[in-house]
């Protein structure tokens, strides 16, 4: 009778660790955490001398030190782009958000998020805008 109890033993034990270890592992789900760090920009795109739009530099860190695939999106009005790239500790980044506008008035917000970043990046605008695409570099 020892036999079945050690087994029963020893299947409560894999099971208690193996739910355990799948909640350590939820934290790191989305990808590495990242951080908004100083030094973005804007720059305004012309055409034919009228500005049609800009395109948002805005820089990142990973803030843990893990390496992995992060989703971020860039979203206005409920509309826009979402992209996926590889960080790693130790080096910067920035999602390059290239937007076009129109001349119509209305307040809004490009909105830059990832599920891993504490709060995300929001670009005010008083023209109607609209998010082109969004990609992740390596500075």
């Amino acid at each position: 009778m020892k036999a079945p109890d050690q087994t029963k033993i020893l299947l409560t034990l894999l099971i208690a660790l193996s739910l355990f270890c799948c909640v350590s592992c939820e934290k790191y789900a989305n990808g590495p955490s990242i951080e908004w760090i100083t030094g973005s920009s804007i720059t305004y795109n012309y055409r034919s001398g009228v500005i049609a739009g800009f395109t948002a530099h805005i820089k990142f860190r990973v803030s843990d030190n893990t390496s992995g695939d992060i989703k971020m999106t860039a979203d206005y009005e409920g509309q826009g782009k979402s992209c996926t790239g590889f960080v790693e500790p130790g080096k910067e980044y920035k999602a390059v958000v290239v937007c076009g506008i129109s001349s119509t008035p209305q307040d809004g917000k490009v909105i830059v998020d990832s599920p891993t970043v504490p709060e995300p990046y929001t670009i005010s605008t008083d023209v109607k805008t609209g998010v082109s695409s969004i990609s992740i570099q390596e500075l």
